[in-house]
Order: structure tokens, then sequence, then C-alpha cells
């Protein structure tokens, strides 16, 4: 998904090796066994593959357990292969996609309205949700208006939204508040390693996803 999204390339279909186009079997795709049998490499035309496949197959795994060790919903899952995704694909490239944040926020959204209807969840929960996502959205759209988009994108915006909805108020504003120091701590670490100066950025996007991950496990019952 993160590497089609990037290549703009449909993320249905068969998968294939981007060197040979080689078509993948089901036994080349079978999450980091597939890796270590093969090496690292392509069985057709021996081209490394690229290390972030086994790294994102073994972090959605590890979260996958942890969500599941504490009886958690599907929602939960697929609000963490969108953190997943999100993640990676801003820490590479600075990119931030609606296309994986506007189904996210659906189905936010739905789960908020789901819940409280269907459990004993009072009926402030889902005002919660909205206010949350109000106040993660409007933080980083105040801050687009400011800086007419210097200081974040438009894609912070969607994620601050989502992130909202996803954890209701008033968990986000640990999220804002952990995911703003956090940055500000690597960003201290990076600049006394000389690897970062102060014109440099940092994708927010990471530590928004990093702390949304955190925190949705932690909250989630």
């Amino acid at each position: 998904v993160i590497i089609r999204l990037h290549e703009e390339k449909s993320l249905w279909g068969r998968s294939a090796c981007p060197y040979c186009k080689m078509q993948l079997a089901w036994y080349d795709l079978i999450p980091l066994l597939s890796f270590i049998l093969q090496t690292g490499k392509c069985r057709y035309c021996k081209a490394h593959i690229s290390c972030q496949y086994p790294l994102v197959e073994f972090a959605t795994g590890v979260l996958f357990v942890l969500a599941a060790l504490q009886g958690t919903l599907i929602p939960t899952l697929l609000f963490l292969c969108v953190l997943i995704v999100t993640f990676v694909t801003d820490l590479r490239w600075n990119l931030i996609y609606d296309a994986v944040l506007i189904p996210g926020i659906i189905i936010a959204l739905f789960s908020s309205i789901f819940l409280n209807y269907y459990s004993t969840i009072p009926l402030s929960t889902i005002h919660s949700s909205l206010l949350a996502a109000l106040l993660g959205g409007g933080v980083f759209a105040l801050q687009y208006a400011i800086s007419n988009g210097q200081w974040v994108g438009s894609g912070d915006i969607m994620l601050g939204a989502f992130l909202g909805l996803m954890l209701s108020y008033p968990v986000i504003i640990w999220a804002l508040g952990l995911a703003y120091v956090s940055g500000a701590l690597v960003a201290l670490v990076l600049m006394s390693l000389g690897l970062k100066t102060r014109k440099d950025t940092l994708p927010l996007g990471c530590f928004l996803c990093a702390t949304g991950i955190l925190l949705l496990l932690i909250t989630t019952h």
C-alpha cells in the first residue's frame, strides 16, 4: 500500500517485483518469512528487496498482537493500519495521503456512532469525538492559515482530525502535547549530533502517528 500510494498505482491487483515485473506467488508474500527465506532478494531476478517491507510487516504484527491482548475491536486494527502507513509516507517523502486518512475518518466517525448506539457508552461519546476532531484539526488549520502553509501541511489538518475522532476528548490533548514534546526532543538530539540544523524540518506527522498509536493502545478497552 505504501509503495503503491507513492508511485500512484492502483491498490488492487497482484503484486509484482518492481525490477523484473514478474508476478509474485503467494509464497513470495508471506510476511517476514518470505524475506528471510529469500535472503532479502527477489526469487526471480535476485534484485534486493527494500528493508521497508519486513520492517513494516514486523511493526504491524507487533502492534496487532498488543491490540489483540487488550481484546480490541476491529476498528482499532484499521486505525493502526492508517497510522502505520501515514508514519512511513511522512517519514520517507513528507507526504500524508488523503486517500488513507479519509477512509480512516469515516471509519472513526461511524465507530463512534455505532459504539454509542449499541453499548452503554453515554451519549457524550460522539460529542467528545467531534470536539476532539475539531480541536485536533483546528490546531493545525490555524497554524496553516497563519503561516500560509509553511509550518504545517494540509495533511496534518486531516491527521489531527482523524486522531481526534479516534482518541476522543481529552485524550487528543495528550496526543498533541506528546507529539510536540517528542518532536522537540528528537530535534535537539539530532542537532546536537550535527545531523540537523535549525533550518531543517522534521515530519510532524510521524510524531502524531507514534503518539496516536501509543495512546490508542493504552486507552483502548
